[in-house]
């Protein structure tokens, strides 16, 4: 069986239209597949290249990753102008310290016009990560001549890390989340994490001097990662997955003037009761003043090792309320794992895809029309 399709219009990271193809009918038709193009240029096949990020502004697409062909991870970019007809014959290491002196991982990138915002988390110096950032101004063409390290952890020779950066840019503004260990309190507390903030007003030539800690509660008490942002004009908004509640559930904070002020409590999203079930791998979209996310939750199963479901809320209002009772996406059965959750929304338009184990491993899609208030009565099954 083959699916016809249709090309929808989302938001992407530069806050441009951005295609992408959704499923419409179950009806046959010629599947149209092009050659893959080989988007890392080292001609060594033994490079592992992960942590793929994409970006997209007009005909503009961006790629980031980190590759090990220098012996360590680096970070490296790679662009094509014509829409992915065509790329640059050389990818450009971004990172300006030597070449493999130490680990880079896990970038993220966001565009805004012809700007390009490039963020990661990096080893250099010391045994522990701290979060660095790059740009550039021209497509791509040139970057800055230093990284700028964004987060104002201690040295890192004491083994706490910044971690698991993410970006987002609007207009001239760049803001950046990761998670930080700097709170921790040794020796009789284990690593704990904390959400961390900095921003650019200025198109990244300049940042906060002093990075800002998200979450209202007491730092260092309890473990707080994997936080993910998104921006539109002076908004910014910031889920994380957050145990302060005795098991991981997803919180959220919001700033209306560009990063300088914050709600004075984060709001719980997930709305299972306190201590069942775990909520983590938070994922955003947003459209005009109506925000969305989805995450993985095992409030059906173990804890620990699941199964795991997809749910949802949503906030009409940027952030200041949220559906009183979330919302489960995935049809599979109860013991079924469903995981690697992604959204995407355009006006009321809200599409959520997933991966899920119900045929082994396979990619499920659900879908709104009225801002989240209802969804299909099933999923769809996107691959064949």
């Amino acid at each position: 069986m083959k699916y016809s399709f249709s090309w929808i219009s989302a938001q992407s990271r530069c806050g441009l239209a951005l295609a992408i193809c959704i499923p419409l009918a179950f009806t046959p038709c010629t599947a149209q597949r092009q050659p893959d193009t080989h988007v890392n240029t080292d001609p060594t096949t033994a490079v592992h290249a992960e942590s793929l990020r994409m970006a997209a502004s007009g005909a503009r697409v961006y790629v980031v990753w980190s590759d090990d062909r220098n012996g360590k991870q680096d970070i490296y970019f790679n662009r094509s102008l014509d829409g992915g007809a065509s790329w640059q014959a050389s990818d450009t290491r971004i990172e300006t310290d030597p070449p493999g002196e130490s680990e880079s991982q896990f970038p993220d990138l966001a565009c805004s016009g012809d700007a390009i915002y490039l963020v990661w988390q990096d080893q250099r110096g010391g045994t522990s990560f701290g979060t660095y950032s790059n740009r550039s101004l021209d497509a791509g063409e040139t970057w800055l001549g230093s990284d700028i390290r964004l987060d104002a952890s201690p040295p890192l020779t004491l083994g706490l890390n910044a971690r698991k950066p993410a970006i987002a840019a609007s207009g001239d503004s760049v803001y950046v989340v990761w998670h930080d260990e700097r709170n921790t309190r040794f020796p009789t507390v284990p690593f704990t994490r904390d959400i961390y903030f900095n921003r650019s007003l200025d198109r990244g030539n300049t940042w906060l001097p002093t990075d800002l800690r998200l979450e209202t509660d007491a730092p260092g008490s309890h473990m707080s990662q994997d936080p993910r942002i998104a921006a539109s004009a002076n908004s910014v908004y910031v889920a994380w997955s957050d145990e302060r509640d005795g098991s991981s559930d997803i919180y959220f904070n919001r700033s209306l003037d560009n990063g300088t002020t914050w709600l004075q409590s984060d709001a719980r999203v997930s709305t299972n009761p306190l201590g069942i079930g775990s909520s983590f791998d938070p994922h955003l979209a947003m459209s005009d003043d109506t925000i969305y996310i989805v995450w993985r939750d095992s409030r059906f199963g173990d804890p620990v090792w699941g199964p795991r479901d997809i749910f949802f809320n949503r906030s009409l209002d940027q952030g200041a309320t949220w559906f009183g009772v979330d919302h489960r996406l995935d049809r599979n059965a109860v013991t079924d794992d469903a995981f690697s959750p992604q959204i995407a929304a355009s006006g009321e338009f809200i599409y959520v895809v997933w991966g899920d184990v119900r045929h082994r491993n396979s990619i499920y899609f659900s879908r709104s029309q009225n801002h989240g208030a209802t969804w299909l009565s099933q999923d769809i099954r996107l691959d064949t």
